[in-house]
């Protein structure tokens, strides 16, 4: 696990929309005295392989971090479900046949009440906040299979937000703490 320096890096990091402006939790200064500051990034290859290193550092940093079992188990459903997608749909593959190779950036940071989870990627522009809501079926065999993965980001979330920064996508995504 790395802790990133407060205040961010120089960089992609230091651009990341403040959670204050993302969550309409009311400010209390004093969960910000009780909780420091504290961030955390993580770099993966866009390989499904990294998936499971993902999981180890999310348990590492709600461990260090001490957040519920409920935070630790969005974290892990809205990291997986949007870092598989990059993995899968970010990175056209090569004229002979193979993906291309990229970078995943990944920061848990806290600010006060709020943990900002924020993915940074350098493939295909794509906002997973423009998707519609999926359409309720009638009936088991209406539903399709997929593409429920911004659904349930924005159920466990208390704010989603995405920009194209240069060449990269970000995706933040802020939890109640």
């Amino acid at each position: 696990m790395t802790p990133i320096a407060q205040g961010g890096t120089d960089g992609p990091a230091a651009e990341t929309p403040s959670p204050a402006s993302m969550s309409d939790a009311p400010h209390d200064p004093a969960a910000n005295d009780a909780r420091a500051q504290r961030a955390f990034e993580l770099m993966l290859a866009n390989d499904i392989i990294d998936l499971e290193r993902l999981g180890l550092w999310i348990d590492e940093v709600s461990d260090t971090l001490g957040v519920s079992k409920s935070v630790s188990f969005g974290l892990h459903l809205c990291f997986e479900e949007a870092v598989s997608n990059v993995i899968r749909h970010a990175y056209p593959d090569t004229p002979n046949g193979h993906p291309s190779r990229g970078d995943i950036r990944v920061e848990l940071r806290t600010e006060g009440p709020t943990l900002l989870a924020t993915i940074e990627d350098n493939g295909v522009a794509f906002d997973p906040t423009a998707a519609a809501d999926p359409v309720q079926p009638n009936s088991v065999d209406e539903a399709n299979i997929g593409g429920l993965g911004i659904h349930l980001i924005r159920q466990f979330t208390t704010a989603v937000h995405y920009a194209r920064v240069g060449e990269s996508n970000r995706l933040a995504m802020a939890f109640a703490l």
